[in-house]
């Protein structure tokens, strides 16, 4: 969410303005064992985020919650979390992290088997400092994809603002790359999309062990991860079928020669210095 639109929020309902402010001044880390999936935007987390989801042991929200972006968390909603609960979260608690996780436990409780929360919002990739710091006992997992092929993806998909633009598009993923290898961290494993695809259980294997659970092969059966919410819609339908490699390497065929020394110019060197160049 933009500076002016963050503003405008507040103005609409400045009592919430306080809350902002001081829920965030002096916070305490959580001991929760959560875990976040994230990266540039049009990597693959959603997909990421639905094997994951779909073991027993994890639940989580199928929308992305932005939680620990810039905005109002006060007038936050979360699927399966009724206002008057979240209510008593907030006046609960005494910073944001105290709020997500409660939150977080609130979501386990109702789970009859889980009990680890599931996390997927790709830009708190540009948080990580403060989510570090904030959850010492979380698993990151963070998803890489070749710019090229996620620029396609981001201008075909209406849903991210920066994909009108290759040039915007471009900046963004910089930054989100960038915001990742400034930190180096045991508790981070980083996924490459196009391994995942081409090889889904040994690259699953790797993240449920990183995380610390069992593999189950279910978690790579379609009628599986199909169950988040978002299958089947606009940009999401490839969550409908089975794991493939189909859209490694699209680039090749469909981006101009233009777009493609444009892409290397901007982010070539950060492609080369995360193995795709």
């Amino acid at each position: 969410m933009g500076l002016k639109r963050v503003v405008d929020s507040f103005l609409t309902k400045p009592t919430n303005l306080s809350k902002n402010i001081t829920y965030r001044w002096d916070i305490k880390p959580s001991s929760e064992k959560i875990i976040f999936v994230i990266g540039a935007p049009r990597s693959g987390t959603t997909l990421i985020q639905s094997v994951l989801g779909a073991h027993t042991k994890i639940t989580g929200f199928s929308e992305e919650t932005g939680f620990f972006m810039l905005s109002d968390f006060c007038k936050m909603s979360f699927d399966g979390v009724t206002n008057s609960e979240y209510k008593r979260i907030i006046s609960s608690s005494s910073d944001l992290v105290e709020v997500f996780t409660k939150i977080a436990k609130l979501q386990v409780l109702k789970d009859e088997t889980a009990n680890y929360f599931l996390e997927k919002t790709p830009q708190h990739v540009l948080q990580l400092k403060r989510l570090l710091k904030w959850f010492p006992n979380a698993k990151f997992i963070n998803i890489y994809r070749d710019v090229r092929d996620s620029s396609i993806s981001a201008m075909k998909f209406s849903g991210i603002e920066q994909g009108r633009k290759i040039e915007n598009f471009l900046r963004y993923w910089n930054k989100c790359v960038e915001a990742r290898i400034a930190f180096e961290s045991e508790k981070i494993i980083d996924v490459y999309y196009e391994d995942f695809v081409t090889n889904p259980v040994i690259e699953l294997k790797k993240i449920m062990e990183f995380i610390g659970i069992e593999f189950e092969p279910h978690q790579l059966d379609t009628i599986s991860y199909s169950k988040n919410k978002r299958a089947g819609s606009l940009g999401f339908e490839n969550l409908n079928k089975s794991i493939n490699s189909s859209s490694v390497g699209r680039w090749k065929n469909k981006l101009t020669k233009n777009q493609i020394e444009l892409i290397e110019k901007r982010s070539g060197a950060l492609l080369k210095k995360i193995g795709y160049l």
